[in-house]
């Protein structure tokens, strides 16, 4: 009796099928007019069907096998609006229209926080990037930060495209710092940092060096120092790679450059060049009494140590409690 009652449902569903061709949809999710965009989950609904996919490195999608009928479809990507459109799969493939992603307000408003280096409309490549760019390009730095790969690849479609070399740079660092390199770009990047260190006014205020290497590229000199070599100075010094312009800045009595120098080796944990450190803040701690905070991100004991050594009572009182606070919060969530 069972055998013949599952027979008869199997009987049903094939005459409720039969001749019914099944469906396919296809698709893009763009961002901007025309760039694609990777990473995102698209879902789409009907009263017997959820299905789920995530769009590839041209920002395309495919759902196969789908019974023909209304399908309401959704697109989801951390730091952009959600998009949604409503999709009539007939037997066979289905082209659905093109559905355009926005950034939302929250990254949106990266643009106009404090010390962000963007500006609109860009007028030369050494400039900072127009301040929509910046945002865009920061979403996906975070999302490829946050363990989504394709948030790199395109990334790393975007630098062939970028119009401005600081923002290149960014892209750089990040790609780098995520283990995703283009031949090259390393190069353009730390090129451009060490200069931040070796085309620097001297004391008196010779600027040569500076003048003659932007004659020869046809930049600006203070906007080339200033928002391509410092900045490309700031990207870098994480990466092990920079240690060789990292030690000359060390040397040198520029307080920014050295600040910056510090935090890098920081993020390196690189503890051997502690005594080089310590010189520096035996030239210029009395002159900067911020400068050994650059060593709080070591937080090591024997870097603490050294910053103590050098910080006036009030910063030293700061930094003990800074450091007991942080000590004391529990640890970050880890990304899945």
């Amino acid at each position: 009796m069972r055998i013949r009652l599952l027979l008869f449902v199997a009987i049903v569903a094939t005459s409720a099928f039969a001749g019914e061709e099944l469906a396919a949809v296809k698709g893009r999710i763009l961002v901007e007019p025309d760039s694609p965009l990777p990473g995102v989950t698209v879902t789409i609904t009907s009263d017997t069907v959820v299905r789920r996919c995530v769009t590839d490195a041209a920002g395309a999608y495919l759902f196969e096998a789908l019974p023909p009928g209304r399908y309401d479809m959704k697109a989801d990507l951390a730091g952009f609006r959600t998009a949604g459109q409503i999709v009539n799969a007939a037997g066979g493939v289905t082209n659905a229209p093109s559905l355009q992603m926005s950034l939302t307000e929250v990254a949106e408003t990266i643009t106009v926080a404090c010390g962000v280096p963007c500006a609109p409309n860009p007028k030369t490549k050494w400039n900072y990037p127009d301040c929509d760019e910046y945002a865009f390009n920061d979403v996906l730095i975070r999302a490829l930060d946050g363990g989504d790969r394709s948030a790199g690849e395109l990334l790393a479609q975007r630098y062939a495209t970028t119009f401005t070399i600081p923002e290149r740079h960014r892209i750089t660092a990040a790609l780098s710092h995520n283990g995703q390199k283009i031949a090259g770009q390393w190069e353009e990047l730390a090129a451009d940092a060490a200069n931040a260190v070796r085309l620097r006014s001297v004391p008196g205020g010779d600027d040569s060096k500076l003048i003659a290497y932007c004659r020869e590229h046809g930049c600006e000199p203070e906007t080339y120092y200033y928002e391509t070599a410092m900045r490309a100075f700031e990207v870098a010094c994480d990466d092990p790679r920079a240690r060789p312009f990292l030690l000359e800045a060390i040397e040198t009595d520029d307080r920014s450059l050295v600040y910056t120098a510090i935090t890098g080796f920081a993020a390196q944990h690189d503890k051997s060049v502690l005594p080089a450190i310590e010189k520096a803040l035996r030239r210029l701690a009395e002159i900067d009494p911020s400068l050994p905070w650059a060593l709080f991100d070591y937080g090591t004991e024997d870097a603490d140590q050294l910053a103590l050594r050098y910080l006036d009572e009030a910063n030293r009182e700061a930094y003990v409690r800074d450091r007991r606070e942080l000590n004391a919060a529990p640890p970050a969530a880890a990304h899945p």
